[in-house]
């Protein structure tokens, strides 16, 4: 979600705003959805409105408005014809994977069990804080830049500084090698998962190549999890109408980041076998859709969706 300052000033505070709002729509409608909704993410603090408050005047001033639900509302629905879809995209984006992180978790294999959940580029997220309340026994690792962790960290500060299980590592996709972050896992045994959300399509071809082959291999050689996604090429160039130009429109945007990094299907398996990944499990953004629109029922959020983004669980097997 984040990787360079111009991620902390448009992907990932937008992204955290987003889930912002749709989770405090969720969290005042009171109905059964939305409980179940709030079940799924593990607490009831919006922690996404707590880093936008500490990431400046600007955006506490949004925050807090956006708090009144006659202005939230209105902003969901503007959001929602601009990038048709990209609200409920976004919330059920969030919200699978944090489901399957708990599936993960839940029903891994290995002897000893998950032991380290480490968020790549995870922006003003925050998933890990939710995780981290629900099992005290793993640790979790969540990295970026320092400019987009620093938010993270005064909030760590003031809330959170008794979760011993929770890490906040600087880390640069762009250019790290990883190795600091390779030490302090290497301390401790078990099982690692990865989640890449909403990342990879920023990072350039040859970088996730390497985060693939040699990166991640080099973090867990016992194996490891990973959930992420990714771009499909097709549905960027594709020159259709409506719904399935949504994410070419996002690639185009001049207040956006670029997509630096989309494939082919073919192009995928083919990565996933250098890199000994073997596929558990892949969904497409309609079939997500489909799974959580329950979850807005009885809200302002319209239950569409962008097609583009792909979803994928993969398991590495030295």
């Amino acid at each position: 979600m984040g990787t360079s300052h111009m991620s902390m000033s448009a992907t990932a505070l937008g992204t955290a705003f987003v889930k912002a709002m749709v989770l405090r729509a969720l969290k005042n409608g009171h109905n059964d959805a939305d409980e179940a909704a709030n079940e799924t993410h593990g607490s009831s603090v919006i922690w996404e409105e707590l880093f936008l408050t500490e990431a400046g005047t600007f955006t506490a001033i949004w925050v807090f408005l956006a708090k009144l639900s006659c202005i939230r509302n209105g902003i969901i629905r503007w959001m929602d014809r601009s990038v048709s879809g990209s609200v409920f995209h976004a919330y059920s984006r969030s919200l699978w994977f944090m489901e399957y992180i708990q599936d993960t978790i839940l029903r891994n294999e290995s002897p000893s069990g998950v032991r380290n959940v480490v968020m790549l580029g995870a922006g003003l997220d925050g998933t890990a804080f939710r995780l981290a309340q629900m099992f005290p026994a793993v640790t979790f690792w969540d990295t970026d830049v320092s400019a987009v962790l620093a938010p993270k960290v005064a909030v760590r500060a003031k809330y959170f500084q008794n979760r011993h299980n929770l890490h906040l590592h600087p880390l640069d996709l762009m250019q790290d090698d990883m190795t600091d972050l390779a030490e302090r896992i290497k301390t401790q045994s078990g099982h690692c998962v990865f989640v890449a959300e909403a990342l990879l399509m920023y990072i350039s071809a040859e970088r996730v190549r390497k985060l693939f082959v040699e990166l991640l291999p080099r973090l867990a050689p016992q194996g490891y999890t990973i959930l992420f996604s990714w771009i499909e090429t097709s549905d960027l160039f594709d020159q259709t109408s409506g719904i399935h130009h949504a994410a070419q429109r996002i690639h185009q945007s001049q207040s956006h980041e670029r997509f630096r990094w989309h494939c082919t299907h073919t192009e995928l398996r083919t990565l996933l076998l250098e890199a000994h990944i073997r596929p558990l499990l892949s969904i497409d953004a309609l079939e997500l859709a489909q799974q959580y629109e329950h979850c807005v029922a009885n809200t302002c959020i319209p239950p569409r969706t962008m097609r583009g983004e792909h979803f994928l669980i993969g398991r590495y097997e030295p």
